[in-house]
């Protein structure tokens, strides 16, 4: 746990300033306004769920477990589609997501400050390694972190890939800056 007592300022800057760059990317910047495309009908479809009373959750249509995978009504119905997923949403808390939002860069900035610390043990840590090694680490984790799921439940991603990469600068910035000397 030594590494917290000496990252522990990094780690909280970098928190800080993902929130931070997180929040200019969502709402300031237009690069995610493409993410997501309006329905045709939109009001018919809202006017659906309604009707169908769908709790908040998540949906595949059509739905099919394993088992039915082999069910040749399941398999017409799948292959003649369309086939999608709905996200039905409560109304957002602001206040919880935003906490959360920042717990999550402050876990990652923990967990990316151990496996620098001991990476660079026995090392003259200098801010070029620091950035480096954070960089790369943060790179890894925010521009990757939800690639996969898009290859099975596709979704534009190009952008969150490009945040990623500001977010990995952004973190190995903050660790080269403050890694603190002589350790």
């Amino acid at each position: 746990m030594e590494f917290l007592l000496q990252l522990w300022l990094p780690i909280l800057i970098t928190g800080v300033v993902l929130f931070f760059a997180s929040f200019v990317a969502w709402t300031v910047l237009p690069h995610h306004e493409s993410d997501f495309s309006p329905l045709p009908n939109e009001d018919k479809l809202m006017e659906a769920i309604k009707l169908q009373n769908v709790a908040p959750g998540a949906y595949m249509f059509p739905y099919m477990t394993h088992a039915q995978a082999k069910d040749p009504e399941k398999i017409s119905k799948y292959t003649s589609g369309p086939r999608g997923n709905v996200f039905v949403w409560d109304m957002p808390n602001m206040g919880k997501n935003l906490l959360r939002t920042l717990v999550y860069f402050l876990l990652i900035a923990a967990i990316t400050a151990y496996i620098s610390w001991e990476a660079l043990q026995g090392q003259t840590v200098t801010f070029l390694k620091a950035f480096q090694i954070v960089g790369a680490i943060g790179v890894l984790t925010f521009a990757s972190s939800g690639q996969l799921n898009a290859i099975w439940f596709p979704r534009r991603t190009l952008m969150d890939f490009v945040d990623g990469i500001v977010y990995g600068v952004l973190m190995g910035l903050v660790f080269g800056l403050c890694w603190p000397s002589g350790v």
